[in-house]
């Protein structure tokens, strides 16, 4: 069972640009998700969580600044239209724990049932301005 200890958000350490970008028309008819990629890491900072928790959370907020537009929210225009809102509402950076081993999980294969339980659960019925664009 994996429980979630924390959740951050993280924003650009720096001022980005801000606006509205026009996405494409295929990015205006796909059902909208989100992407998932597990990675695992050792603690191997022995047993020091927290700093390793604040390391990723401050490298975070410098990657986000040249990659701003994923801490900014879709938003509906008018005439029915997804554009991306560059705002810097920010990324959420997880912190979730399990106490099952690594191989309790099995082989991270996309159809593995164990792996399920480490993807967080996302509301998608709330208004997609509320949705962050990461997760992490």
């Amino acid at each position: 069972m994996v429980s979630i200890k924390a959740s951050n958000v993280v924003t650009p350490k720096e001022e980005t640009p801000k606006g509205l970008f026009c996405l494409s028309e295929s990015d205006q008819i796909w059902r909208w998700s989100h992407s998932t990629t597990i990675y695992v890491y050792n603690n191997n900072n022995n047993g020091n969580v927290n700093e390793l928790v604040q390391r990723m959370r401050d490298s975070l907020s410098h990657i986000l600044v040249h990659y701003y537009p994923l801490c900014g929210r879709l938003n509906w225009t008018e005439g029915g239209r997804l554009k991306m809102d560059c705002n810097a509402k920010g990324a959420i950076l997880l912190q979730a724990e399990s106490k099952k081993t690594i191989a309790e999980y099995g082989d991270f294969s996309p159809n593995d049932d164990a792996i399920k339980e480490l993807i967080p659960n996302l509301d998608y019925s709330q208004p997609i301005e509320d949705i962050p664009l990461l997760l992490a």
